[in-house]
């Protein structure tokens, strides 16, 4: 029976496609910046949520 998965790094390199290749540069360098932005947003509307609750308590 014969391995249908690709032995050398070259081989799996060739393999990838352009598709797969633009995600993998999106996933270095978009995404932990998005993240920082998300995390950022969330401590905002958390800290205001907190603020407008305590404001009428």
């Amino acid at each position: 029976m014969t391995s249908l998965a690709p032995t050398s790094t070259s081989e799996k390199s060739a393999k990838r496609s352009t598709s797969d290749r633009y995600w993998d540069a999106y996933q270095r360098r978009t995404l932990p910046k998005e993240f920082l932005a998300l995390s950022v947003i969330g401590a905002t509307l958390s800290l205001g949520f907190i603020a407008a609750v305590s404001a009428f308590l």
